[in-house]
């Protein structure tokens, strides 16, 4: 069996382009949430592909074409199924021991489990109708009022974010990629830019709407020259700008 991964098409179905960057395969689900897309990968490691492949959620990153992991609370990485409600999102995790109903109201940063059903500890198929929603494992199907879930889930206490930041790239010297990770703290249109010692505008990494979080994004240098670049944030009032060293 081959598992080839996640296609784009821009054109109705007319043609597809494998966007595959920086996720595990085989995908399982798949779930948009607002205008976040996400995937989720299983955990593979049988005959019917030669080699183990760690399992998790993914979120993309449509400004360079990339998939960045955001398993961050998840207790098991094995994704059966996602489903989307608004702009909040719940994953099924299909572990016996550590798996169940994960949900994410902050666009896939931080993923709680709702603990309050033990009986879901398998879950195979999630889905969400009216006000309710629904989970399948073999022990049945289990119905829940989403309000509920969200209040219990809701309750735990995540790390507001208060504070706006542009990490140092790493690595750093790079050649030819480098990660740059950064914070914003309120709901902002973002802007990532990257110029030359002349100022002039070498690329624009970032240029959307983007909510409260930490976010990493990726430069890639090749066809550059090595020298000194500047990496800008620009959110809201917010800006901050640092210096990368490409060295081939």
């Amino acid at each position: 069996m081959t598992y080839s991964g996640v296609f784009l098409s821009t054109d109705e179905g007319t043609s597809y382009t494998r966007i595959n960057r920086g996720i595990g395969l085989p995908v399982r689900a798949m779930a948009i949430a607002d205008t976040t897309v996400f995937a989720g990968v299983s955990d593979m490691d049988g005959d019917d592909i030669p080699w183990f492949v760690p399992g998790g959620l993914y979120r993309y990153q449509h400004w360079n074409s990339t998939w960045v992991e955001c398993s961050n609370g998840l207790t098991a990485t094995n994704v059966s199924a996602l489903v989307p409600s608004g702009k909040n999102i719940f994953a099924a995790i299909a572990d016996i021991s550590r798996g169940g109903l994960f949900f994410s109201t902050d666009h896939g940063n931080t993923w709680s489990k709702d603990t309050t059903v033990s009986a879901v500890n398998f879950p195979s198929l999630i889905g969400v109708s009216g006000n309710n929603l629904f989970a399948w494992n073999e022990k049945g199907l289990w119905r829940r009022p989403l309000s509920d879930l969200i209040a219990s889930v809701g309750g735990i206490s995540h790390a507001v974010i208060q504070q706006w930041n542009l990490d140092q790239n790493y690595p750093n010297p790079f050649n030819p990629t480098t990660r740059i990770s950064y914070t914003i703290s309120s709901t902002s249109r973002v802007q990532i830019k990257v110029f030359d010692q002349l100022g002039r505008e070498i690329q624009t990494m970032v240029d959307e709407v983007q909510y409260p979080g930490s976010y990493v994004a990726s430069f890639n240098g090749r066809g550059l020259s090595s020298g000194v670049y500047f990496c800008r944030i620009q959110a809201g009032s917010f800006a901050q700008t640092k210096k990368m060293i490409l060295a081939k």
